[in-house]
């Protein structure tokens, strides 16, 4: 907590949380009744069921366009090679 009434939670795991707030007066005593606020944390994009199957297609293509890379690279030797 800072003097501009913010507070900053880091590495916290996707989720739902309860954040439990409670005022206070210079004097360190409570003034009022703690208030609850309900926080869903959802997950990093990058983390998605989505995202792993655009991964997995994109390290598809990937092998794929190589492969065919290679094959074209080839064939023309071979064709040479199959013609005398």
């Amino acid at each position: 907590m800072g003097a501009n009434n913010t507070a900053v939670f880091t590495n916290l795991d996707p989720g739902k949380y309860t954040l439990l707030v409670k005022a206070g007066n210079p004097g360190g005593e409570s003034t009022t009744e703690a208030a609850t606020m309900p926080v869903c944390i959802k997950l990093l994009f990058w983390m998605t069921g989505y995202a792993y199957v655009f991964y997995v297609l994109v390290a598809v293509f990937i092998f794929w366009s190589v492969r065919h890379r290679g094959i074209g690279r080839l064939q023309p030797k071979f064709a040479a090679e199959s013609y005398f």
